[in-house]
């Protein structure tokens, strides 16, 4: 195969099609002068007994590789579950439709390609995914869809992209929401706020250093990430991270999906029903109040249905609502701070990875929070949406390299973050020299289909410790996903004291798709703020056994 060939593998030009009678999946494969079929082990008798390549003229039509592939004759290619027209060109159908299913990880993908092809060139996807037949495809797709319907608005299936139907979902959606101007950056000063609330009493602060309340009280904090999925798992998660802690808080971490639009935000936040379910899937409140960070999803739609729909539910009641994308929490032991690394990464194609935080928020954190007081010894924690750390992704450095230059040398604090779908902890310590010493922690994810993998090739030099792999299902699809368990996790702050305490959703021994009303308690682990104000670890416990624990020789 010549290198042209080779290379229109490598961009992945995978189709999946059926066969109506028993819906099997092929795999298709586009080279520059030919096409080839790829079939799997014949499991019905219309198919080949054995996997069997086909290869066909660049003239071929769809009808030609049904013939071919189904010895019944009883072929249909279909997009949305809608038979399409078996006298297109199969090279057409191939080369407009197939392409869709890069279009989530286009920036990696042409890394990729580009490493062993520098001639490769980037695909207009703009121009491809405003094709009339995507449009009308996905109008007739949509149609169906109301005539169907579920308890939850999402399904993982469509979450993961696994075929070209649910692709052109995303699709569609994408190229009706994301180009055009963003949502101005709101900030607190823009409404004569702080942006800080005590912990205890929920009372918007004047300015850092005179909290007021009960600051000895007990603090408890429910919090997850990647939550806003619209799934069976969020509605569990949302009740169980809640119904036993009562927790004051509760906070996300971001992302919210498909797009973050505002009908995904009712639908998969705020409880309302979509056209097609049962039911919606409600965040949860704290008894104090709760606040939400922004994630790179809801950027897709250039923050629309994140800011102008889910923060004003949001906030501490009979005070304020949470008006902007950062917050404070604190009393006169902890400093609890949520930053905002989804707006910055927004950009005309996907994801830009600039996560850094806007000026206001530098502003604020300099003058509000003063987090540079060198006198100001309380503990620290962080929210975001991204990591700064990862033995499994890249690291994103932008908003450590902007704290670092603020807060006052020597500290050691407490960082969580989401957007890696998994749950890991890492060893205490600096990333690339960037002089922040932390304990860094990807919590777990709410709502979305948890990732799954091997000991990943930078885990020494990341210093992970642990991490959850265990497997609940595979999620079928044009690429099969091993699946792992949705969770939470709860903070609870007495003092000086902090605690952390992991949750993940517990199968039913009959049933993998179905919960119990009791979580998995997997890890826990116990800090104090010392008089330097840096974090010292007290305790780190794994209690399920089952978690992957990193083994360094």
């Amino acid at each position: 195969m010549d290198p042209s060939s080779t290379l229109s593998l490598l961009v992945a030009v995978l189709l999946v099609a059926s066969c109506s009678a028993h819906n099997t999946k092929l795999q298709y494969h586009l080279f520059s002068d030919s096409i080839v079929i790829n079939t799997p082990q014949g499991q019905h008798s219309h198919l080949p007994p054995s996997p069997m390549l086909f290869v066909f003229p660049m003239d071929a039509t769809v009808q030609d590789a049904g013939n071919a592939v189904s010895s019944q004759g009883d072929f249909s290619a279909t997009l949305f579950g809608v038979p399409v027209d078996n006298s297109w060109s199969l090279k057409w159908f191939l080369s407009q439709y197939g392409r869709k299913e890069i279009i989530f990880h286009p920036e990696t993908k042409y890394e990729l390609v580009a490493s062993i092809f520098p001639a490769a060139q980037k695909i207009d996807f703009k121009k491809l995914l405003t094709d009339p037949h995507v449009i009308e495809l996905s109008r007739r797709y949509h149609d169906n869809l109301r005539k169907t319907t579920r308890e939850y608005p999402h399904t993982d299936e469509e979450l993961l992209a696994d075929g070209i139907e649910q692709a052109i979902i995303w699709a569609a959606i994408f190229v009706t929401h994301h180009w055009g101007k963003l949502h101005k950056f709101p900030a607190w000063k823009d409404f004569n706020q702080t942006g800080l609330f005590h912990l205890s009493t929920g009372q918007q602060l004047s300015h850092t250093g005179q909290p007021s309340g009960s600051d000895d009280d007990e603090v408890r904090i429910a919090l997850t990430s990647d939550w806003g999925a619209g799934t069976y798992e969020a509605a569990i998660v949302a009740t169980q991270m809640t119904e036993k802690f009562s927790p004051h808080w509760t906070l996300h971490i971001g992302d919210v999906y498909l797009l973050g639009v505002p009908e995904e935000v009712k639908t998969n936040c705020l409880g309302q029903p979509a056209p097609h379910s049962e039911k919606g899937v409600q965040w949860p409140s704290g008894s104090i109040g709760s606040f939400a960070f922004n994630g790179n999803h809801e950027m897709y739609s250039r923050g629309y249905g994140y800011f102008d729909n889910f923060l004003p539910t949001l906030g501490v009641p009979n005070v304020s609502p949470q008006r902007a994308s950062y917050v404070a929490l604190e009393n006169k032991y902890w400093r609890v701070i949520g930053l905002d690394t989804g707006y910055g990464s927004y950009s005309a194609l996907i994801n830009s990875p600039d996560t850094s935080q806007q000026a206001a928020v530098v502003e604020w954190l300099k003058n509000e929070v003063n987090l540079g007081d060198p006198n100001d010894k309380r503990g620290i924690v962080l929210l975001s949406h991204h990591q700064f750390l990862s033995a499994f992704e890249s690291k994103i450095k932008y908003t450590a390299e902007q704290i670092a230059a603020i807060l006052p040398p020597g500290r050691t604090l407490l960082w969580l973050w989401g957007h890696e779908h998994r749950l890991a902890f890492y060893k205490p310590g600096t990333v690339d020299g960037i002089p922040l010493n932390v304990y860094g922690r990807c919590v777990g994810v709410g709502g979305y289909p948890v990732s799954l993998g091997s000991i990943p090739p930078d885990a020494k030099s990341a210093g992970l410790l642990a991490y959850d792999d265990r497997y609940l299902h595979t999620v079928e699809g044009l690429v099969p996903m091993r699946k792992g368990f949705n969770g939470f996790l709860h903070m609870t702050l007495q003092k000086a004291s902090l605690s952390l305490a992991y949750y993940s959703l517990t199968a039913d021994p009959s049933n993998p798709n179905v919960y119990t009303n009791d979580p998995t308690l997997l890890v826990t682990e116990t800090f104090q703020v010392d008089g330097a104000g840096s974090l010292q670890q007290t305790a780190f416990t794994i209690v399920n056994k089952n978690m992957t624990v990193v083994q360094y020789m």
